[in-house]
């Protein structure tokens, strides 16, 4: 994931803060920001032309929680969801 990373902050598609530590199957990531420990989902799909590179990066980013111990803490195994969600 270095690579990517490093692409992708060559490209300002990603913030240069924003570590990558895992990849959804859609294609966008979970980054640890390297200033304050905070993790973010971000996601490269909502990505628009017609915003400045400010805004598309505000737009594609989502808070998850406040360290990288409380996102492992609050991780679900896919078989418990239907017991925690009542599906």
């Amino acid at each position: 994931m270095p690579s990517k990373a490093a692409d992708l902050w060559g490209r300002k598609l990603l913030p240069e803060t924003f570590l990558p530590f895992a990849i959804d199957a859609g294609g966008n990531y979970f980054c640890i920001d390297i200033n304050n420990g905070k993790i973010y989902y971000y996601t490269l799909d909502t990505w628009s032309d017609n915003l400045s590179l400010t805004d598309n990066q505000d737009k594609s980013t989502l808070f998850l929680c406040n360290s990288f111990n409380e996102f492992i803490s609050e991780l679900v195994c896919e078989d418990d969801l239907d017991d925690l969600y009542g599906l």
